[in-house]
């Protein structure tokens, strides 16, 4: 009977030790478990600094990456040529034009030289009239107009005259005699050719291309005259 006593006695005694021991442990063990997932100071060092100092790493990462397309984006942008009109774009010099010289144009045998400048553009390139020469066989005579090529030094053979065509509706004659320096030749319902002093061509010649009545205009083709039999 006092056995049963001693052991019973000495059973409470064991488990008021495990209650005990069992509420001491476990707020240690949530403690430990919350510091851990929370990343906080008391976490053990080896443990949650690494992952933290990963997380930061990837961050700044992530965050420097669009600075450094960024940075390539304006390095590619300074090595682009400036836009039309954001600043002064170097152009290279302007081609020299050959200028008849004193020798080429003795050779051609004029009889009028023009003085100054006169220009004429067709077939996209630019000319200049040199003068005149009379050119006579037994046909007859004319004069000849001498056009210099500006880029090739070509030289082409006109009439001293123009011929152009008017605007539906406009009146040849008309037209004519509105310019002095114009002499009629031929006139139908198509187009007119007029003789013009050859100190005046290029003049007349540029008034026409600019005239809105005026379709089209051309220097005369020379055309030798022939004897009738």
């Amino acid at each position: 009977m006092r056995q049963n006593k001693l052991f019973l006695a000495l059973g409470a005694v064991v488990v008021v030790g495990v209650a005990v021991c069992a509420t001491w442990w476990w707020p240690v063990t949530s403690l430990g478990t919350s510091a851990f997932a929370s990343g906080s100071p008391s976490t053990p060092v080896g443990v949650a600094e690494p992952v933290a100092v990963s997380a930061l790493v990837v961050a700044a990462g992530s965050a420097q990456r669009p600075q450094t397309a960024q940075v390539a984006q304006i390095a590619a942008s300074a090595a682009l040529p400036p836009a039309h009109g954001t600043a002064p774009v170097a152009r290279s010099a302007p081609v020299a034009v050959p200028v008849a010289s004193r020798r080429e144009i003795d050779a051609l045998g004029l009889d009028r030289e023009l003085a100054g400048t006169h220009k004429v553009s067709y077939e996209g390139r630019e000319r200049s009239v040199l003068g005149t020469r009379q050119l006579t066989n037994e046909g007859g005579t004319q004069t000849v107009l001498l056009v210099r090529d500006d880029s090739s030094g070509q030289i082409d053979y006109w009439q001293s005259g123009l011929r152009f065509e008017l605007r539906p509706g406009a009146d040849y004659e008309t037209f004519i005699r509105d310019r002095s320096a114009l002499t009629r030749r031929f006139v139908n319902i198509e187009h007119a050719q007029v003789g013009v002093d050859a100190g005046n061509i290029a003049r007349e010649y540029a008034a026409l291309q600019s005239d809105p009545r005026v379709l089209t205009v051309s220097l005369l083709p020379l055309v030798m005259p022939v004897r009738a039999r």
